[in-house]
C-alpha cells in the first residue's frame, strides 16, 4: 500500500495537488474498508470499471471512453470482477462485438456495501468540515465537474 507523504514532501499545494493528496487518502480510505473481504485484492482500475459498471447500463467501449482507458484493460478487469462473481457480459443484437456490462446479483449486493462504506466516508468529512462546509465542498465539487468538458464526468439524468 502507498505511504502518503510527509507534508514537507508535498510540493505546491495547488488546487490540483489538493485533490489529487485528497483522492490518494479516500483511496486508501477504500482500501482499509475491503481488507478481509473478497474484494481486498481489487486494483484501482477494477474499482473504477466496476463502478462505472454499476452506474448505467454500458458497452466495454463506452467504459473506456468515460474511464480514458483500452478497450483491453476495461476488458482485464471485467474479467477479474467476473471471476468473483460480480459482474457479467452480455450481447446485444444490434452490436455482436461489443458487450454490455452487466451486474450480478452479487455484484448489486457489493454496490450496496461500497455505497455504505462511502456514506461513512462522507460521514468522517462531514465530521471533519461540518455539515454546512461539507455541503459548500460537495456542491462546489459538483459544479466545477458539472461545467469542466460538459459534465461528462457525472451521471446523466434521464
Amino acid at each position: 500500500m502507498n505511504q502518503m507523504p510527509t507534508p514537507s514532501e508535498v510540493p505546491v499545494l495547488n488546487l490540483r495537488s489538493l485533490v489529487f493528496f485528497l483522492s490518494m487518502l479516500l483511496d486508501q480510505r477504500v482500501a482499509e474498508f475491503r481488507k478481509s473481504t473478497p474484494y481486498e485484492k481489487l486494483r484501482a482500475s477494477d474499482e473504477r470499471v466496476f463502478v462505472a459498471a454499476s452506474r448505467n447500463t454500458r458497452s466495454i467501449s463506452d467504459i473506456a471512453r468515460i474511464l480514458r482507458i483500452s478497450r483491453q484493460s476495461v476488458q482485464s478487469s471485467i474479467q477479474r470482477l467476473a471471476s468473483l462473481g460480480l459482474l457479467h457480459l452480455v450481447t446485444t443484437d444490434d452490436n455482436k462485438r461489443d458487450k454490455i456490462v452487466m451486474l450480478t446479483e452479487r455484484g448489486q449486493l457489493a454496490a450496496g456495501l461500497a455505497a455504505g462504506m462511502l456514506s461513512i466516508m462522507e460521514g468522517e468529512l462531514t465530521a471533519i468540515l461540518g455539515n454546512a462546509e461539507y455541503a459548500q465542498l460537495r456542491a462546489s465539487l459538483v459544479k466545477i465537474l458539472s461545467n469542466y468538458r460538459g459534465g461528462e464526468f457525472l451521471p446523466r439524468v434521464t
